[in-house]
């Protein structure tokens, strides 16, 4: 197991309400043992109580697992990774669509496994896997900023398309909604052409500012 630091508190970006995203990295050779790690959390955790962690597979196909700890009176999130499937991921080939079923905590952006990997620091990597799976992700390939661009440039009219639909029937939740899915389109675009990766939602449109 790998553990990495990812998100906000990698990118320097983080402040003191920040939480910690630790990435755990396993190989299905060598899988990771839940029962060991629930032990360990309830060890750490304020109220081991109701410390859990879930099974392999429980959140999905990319960020597969993990829990939601406090530790210290500081958030703590544990995410699985695959590191079989991260490596797998190839942003040159018709393997690279962007878009995938969203996890449950992101409500906008359209990730997969490489991307997020490509900002994580290591805590823990005695084999260097971590730089290794890395190295897919960098340089940001072409063929990803392309079809991020055709995915989402259709989308954003759609949504504000949709929004003048619902603001005929005074609908404002999902005039909200349409907006907002406009919006991160938007910001899907203006990170692509800047080839960076659009790690989620949180804070896109203000870091934006910047790009050209």
């Amino acid at each position: 197991m790998r553990p990495s630091y990812t998100a906000a508190r990698a990118l320097g970006s983080g402040h003191a309400a920040s939480d910690y995203d630790i990435g755990l990295y396993f190989k299905a050779a060598l899988p990771l043992e839940t029962e060991r790690l629930l032990a360990a959390a309830k060890e750490i955790a304020d109220n081991s109580a109701v410390t859990a962690v879930t099974k392999i597979g429980e959140w999905g196909p990319w960020i597969i697992g993990g829990a939601w700890l406090s530790v210290g009176g500081q958030r703590v999130d544990l995410l699985y990774r695959s590191a079989d499937a991260v490596s797998s991921w190839n942003p040159v080939g018709p393997a690279s669509s962007p878009w995938t079923t969203n996890p449950a905590i992101h409500t906008a952006s359209a990730r997969r496994s490489g991307w997020a990997r490509s900002h994580c620091q290591p805590l823990r990597d005695p084999q260097d896997l971590i730089n290794r799976l890395k190295s897919i992700a960098l340089p940001y390939p072409q063929p990803l900023r392309d079809a991020l661009i055709r995915r989402f440039q259709w989308e954003i009219l759609f949504g504000i398309e949709n929004a003048e639909l619902a603001a005929a029937r005074n609908e404002q939740t999902h005039i909200a909604g349409c907006v907002y899915r406009s919006l991160a389109c938007v910001a899907q675009i203006v990170f692509a052409l800047n080839e960076r990766y659009l790690i989620n939602e949180k804070g896109a449109l203000w870091k934006q500012r910047g790009y050209r």
